[in-house]
Formats: C-alpha cells, structure tokens, sequence
C-alpha cells in the first residue's frame, strides 16, 4: 500500500511539473491578428423645398402657374466612403424643355455631351452637394400643356475617387464605367480614407527568458479602409535579443470561411545580413502557411525585417463592400514537428493550469485517501 501512495504522490508531481513546463514554453509562440476592411460607396438622394422661407422636405404635385418659381432641391449625401457623383434630369410627359429653366446650379457641376452633370470635386465621407435650387416656368409657357401632369426624374451615380480619375475635359468624363447597385445595406462602419498611425512593428525574442514578444496586436494597424486597386506595404521589425542564433518559424490561421481574404493577395519578403527572399506570394488566405516554415535564421544580438503587401484587386466588385477579414500570423522559435496537432498560445496555457489543477486535485485525492486508512485503522484498534 505505501507503493502505491508513492506512486500516485509521484504522478501528481509530474503532472505539475509538466503543467508548469507547458505554460512556460507558450512565452515560445506569440501571435497577431491581422485585420482588414474594405470601403462602400454608398450615397442617398433627398429632395427639399423653400417653404415659408423655410426649408422642409419636398412636397409633390405642387400646381404650377406659368411665370412660377418652383423651389426644388435635390441633395445628394454621401453615406460611404470617398467618392465622384454624376446625376442625371429628365422631364416626362411634357412637351416643353424645362431643363434649360432649372436654376441654381452649384459651380463644381457641369453638363457634359453624354447628357450627365458632373460634380467636378470629390464628395467625401459625409458630406452633401445641392443639384440645383429650383425651376422657373416660364411665362410663356403653351396653353395646350396647362392642366396635365409631368414628372422629373433625377438618377445619381457614385464612383470612388481613390485610384480612380475622371477626364472633365472630354465628352464622357467616367468613360464606359458599369455601374452597380449597392448590395450593402446599413447599418455599418464607416471610416474616412486616412492614412495609418505609422507604428513600428516589432517581433523580439528574448534570450534570458526564452520567449518571443510583439509590440502592436495588429500588423495591418497602419492600413486604411481598402478600396479596388489599393495596394500598401509595411514591414516588421525581427529581433534577437540574445548570444546565440535564434530560428524563428512563421505560419498563419484564418479561423472561419472569409471570401475576402481569398480576394486579397498578399507578398511578404524577409531580410537577414541584407539578403532579401520572398516568403511567399498568393491570397491573403494563405493554406501554404498553415504550418511552420523557417522564416529566417537570425544571428546572436541581430535583427531582420518582415515586409509584407496587400493588393486589392482593380475588379472586386460591390458584393466585398464594407467586409472584413482577418488572417492570425503566428511566430515561434520551438514549431512543434512531432506530428501532434499544433497548439495556441492561450491554450498552452489552459493546458498548464489543467494539468497544474489536476495535479493539486490528485494530491488533495491521495491526502484524503491517507487520513481516511488512518481513521480507520485507529477505529479498528479501539475495539
């Protein structure tokens, strides 16, 4: 019996020390989510009046007298990303031009031979632009017309602005564009196209405690809302922190389907003593990457440099409008290569307080037990 409680108090040992060892060796790993999101164009058509000298939204079937001035003004908002808009006027059901009487035309719009009005200037996030102000019948307007009813039709258009140039001295400004129908609905996030914060990434391996360490949780932290065509770089900084050479491996996850990560491609190079190789080129939903691969041999006390870029297709068309992506890259300097599925970070972790609270739980077990046999014992021998 002793051997036995030998050997469950040893086990419960071991399990501790075992617990103890896997939590320490996660310092081993270190992971950072990589975020990205691309913009929408999205705008919105309202239309107002002056009323009372006031103004308020817009009230149809109005009775039009010759000679009247008809207070009518259409607002276009801008409700997504940065963009160009182009609207479009027609009358139905009259015979009279009345487009020619429409007044209070902004000075960034301008008529162009393919029957568009232009906004010559970029409508930002946000803001809003006036069409024109009304329309003035004129007096002279033909009996015959008196008494019907005639509706104005008004179409506005939007196109991003970033990696896209309008020609305002040709005929057709936006060429032969398609134009698409916003799928996205509201309501979403919408960040203004602004440059990063300019961080410094880093990723340092520590020498006296063995372990690797991140400085930004996020790589793609200096990268603005994309948009089709968009194409940014960074680069991380590699360090070694200690008196011997350290191999640091690299691999990536993408937790759930996401097709936007299968859209975007991503280039990543390495640099060590000033030799450059590139690591890998394809969507940014990398399967290649999913296991360890050497990322680079980094001498004692020296450092490389991780350069990365992100390609937004020209043709990603509006079913990726404000979507989001993420892909997790994960560095260690310990891959594991037994063939056993690979581990997290926090689950080492929740794996060395398991096996730590087994272990405790199993000695408390083995205490328990030893009293109990005592007490028993004792119970026999008082009879």
């Amino acid at each position: 019996m002793k051997r036995k409680r030998k050997w469950m108090i040893a086990l419960g040992f071991l399990i501790l020390v075992c617990g103890g060892y896997m939590a320490v060796s996660a310092g081993n790993e270190a992971a950072v989510s990589n975020h990205i999101s691309t913009g929408i164009i999205d705008i919105e058509l309202e239309e107002h009046q002056i009323k009372n000298g006031k103004e308020a939204k817009w009230q149809d079937n109005p009775l039009l007298l010759p000679g009247a001035d008809v207070s009518k003004i259409p607002r276009i908002h801008n409700r997504g990303s940065d963009c160009y808009v182009r609207a479009s006027i027609g009358f139905r059901d009259l015979a009279v031009d009345l487009e020619r009487h429409i007044y209070g035309l902004g000075g960034s719009w301008v008529k162009k031979s393919d029957g568009y009005y232009y906004y010559t200037d970029i409508l930002k996030t946000g803001e809003s632009t006036d069409l024109f102000k009304g329309i003035q019948i004129p007096a002279n307007f033909p009996q015959e017309a008196e008494g019907s009813a005639f509706h104005l039709d008004i179409s506005v258009d939007a196109i991003q602005s970033q990696n896209f140039t309008p020609d305002f001295s040709s005929g057709m400004p936006w060429g032969q564009v398609e134009i698409l129908k916003c799928e996205k609905q509201g309501p979403y996030q919408i960040t203004s196209y602004t440059p990063g914060t300019g961080r410094i990434f880093q990723v340092e391996y520590r020498g006296e405690s063995d372990s690797l360490f991140i400085n930004e949780e996020d790589f793609f932290e200096n990268f603005p809302v994309l948009m089709p065509g968009d194409v940014y770089s960074d680069s991380a900084e590699l360090r070694n922190n200690s008196e011997k050479e350290m191999e640091l491996y690299f691999r990536s996850e993408v937790s759930e389907k996401q097709e936007l990560t299968e859209e975007v491609e991503l280039f990543i190079t390495v640099e060590t003593d000033g030799n450059e190789k590139m690591l890998y080129k394809g969507p940014l939903k990398a399967e290649s990457l999913s296991e360890n691969r050497l990322l680079a041999k980094i001498p004692k006390s020296g450092q490389g440099k991780l350069s990365f870029t992100v390609t937004v297709p020209k043709e990603l068309d509006n079913r990726y409008s404000a979507e989001e992506g993420q892909v997790k890259w994960i560095f260690t300097t310990n891959p594991k290569d037994s063939g056993l599925p690979s581990v997290r970070t926090g689950d080492f972790q929740r794996i060395g307080i398991f096996l730590a609270a087994a272990g405790v739980s199993l000695g408390l077990i083995v205490i328990i037990m030893k009293r109990k046999k005592s007490n028993e014992t004792n119970h026999r021998y008082s009879h």
